[in-house]
């Protein structure tokens, strides 16, 4: 184990390689120890632990690094700071998503409350026949046999031939209104 003025001469001398070794064994243990306490894991702990190596490298070499100072208390600190930092832009990043998807539902919503009041509009204005026929075989499913019992049509053909009318009508009404068709759009 290197003292810290021993790390510090090291360092100003360029011999890194000597002063790593003496850290791993000192430092990352405790980093370990803070990473995982706080959510993380290893690998996140010996990243953030050679984030800290390098800084301290550079601010020793650039006289930022005030003598007399720990070394390991300093390079915790960086460590902290660090995983701080990330953990504040992951936040900041999870609420944007949030906020991105929320944006996204409520337009959603207004885009399709807005269709169906254009479409309720549209099959309100044709007659109770053509309502109960497109509700009976459009929104609820049914087959031609089954709207053909519901309504008390004569058969099947009666049913597909009034229907087609209706859609027909439906689709005259709808073109005459202008944007329509672009609002109804998906």
């Amino acid at each position: 184990m290197l003292k810290d003025e021993k790390i510090i001469n090291a360092i100003k001398e360029g011999r890194n390689q000597e002063i790593v070794h003496s850290l791993y064994k000192t430092v990352l243990p405790d980093v370990k120890r803070f990473i995982q306490k706080n959510g993380g894991n290893n690998e996140q702990a010996e990243d953030m632990f050679q984030e800290a190596i390098v800084t301290l490298i550079m601010n020793v070499k650039a006289g930022r690094f005030k003598e007399g100072n720990s070394i390991a208390a300093y390079m915790k600190a960086i460590v902290r700071n660090k995983w701080y930092d990330l953990f504040k832009a992951k936040l900041k990043e999870e609420e944007a998503v949030q906020q991105i998807y929320e944006n996204e539902k409520i337009k959603e919503q207004k885009i399709s409350e807005e269709q169906i009041k254009t479409v309720q509009k549209l099959l309100d204005s044709l007659d109770k026949q053509c309502q109960k026929l497109l509700r009976f075989s459009v929104f609820e499913g049914h087959s031609y046999a089954q709207v053909a019992e519901l309504t008390q049509m004569a058969s099947e053909a009666v049913v597909k031939t009034s229907m087609y009318r209706c859609r027909k009508k439906l689709k005259t009404k709808a073109q005459s209104i202008p944007g329509l068709l672009k609002r109804l759009e998906f």
